[in-house]
């Protein structure tokens, strides 16, 4: 099969970068009548919560098929979903990640009390421990101390950052002054 390019997309699909969803252009069959799946929504649910597109026998995901429509070509490495919603492939919530960066984008662990990945509470003492990438960062009296080290160490140890935990807290308890 020939290599997938943004103008072939655009000639079998039409997409909406503010919704994410991909719909089939009117197309013939052999016999010149207009096929039952024109205009219609493109795209099927995978076990994992993708949507995947088959084209000419391939199947695409669609997050990889949207960033191709607006950007015309594929990443060399793979696409992220910032809000971890799978389904999601609008494009403002796709991002290039590497494997690095897609793993440091996953979600705050359910046993997490301080709200933020890598910060825990030391019962004993009251203090929030502080760790990435299982290095010990640090012992501190606030959570916002906390969160400030640990973001710092994301900025350091990873790749890229989206979706900080410590960062969205740190935003939260420290907003930007306005005006004067």
């Amino acid at each position: 099969m020939e290599k997938l390019t943004q103008e072939k997309l655009k000639e079998v699909l039409d997409y909406d970068p503010v919704s994410g969803i991909f719909v089939w252009k009117e197309r013939f069959k052999k016999n010149g009548e207009i096929n039952s799946c024109s205009w219609k929504r493109a795209g099927t649910s995978t076990l994992y919560g993708y949507i995947v597109i088959g084209i000419n026998g391939t199947l695409f995901f669609a997050h990889r098929l949207a960033w191709l429509f607006v950007y015309g070509y594929f990443p060399e490495n793979g696409i992220g979903h910032i809000n971890h919603k799978k389904s999601d492939n609008r494009i403002e919530n796709l991002h290039e990640a590497t494997r690095s960066c897609s793993l440091q984008n996953k979600r705050i662990c359910v046993k997490n009390k301080s709200g933020i990945t890598g910060v825990s509470l030391a019962e004993s003492s009251g203090k929030w421990i502080v760790k990435i990438k299982n290095i010990y960062l640090g012992t501190f009296p606030s959570l916002l101390e906390a969160a400030k080290v640990r973001y710092a160490g994301e900025l350091k140890h990873f790749d890229c950052v989206v979706n900080s935990s410590a960062k969205s807290y740190i935003d939260r308890e420290m907003p930007p002054k306005g005006g004067d």
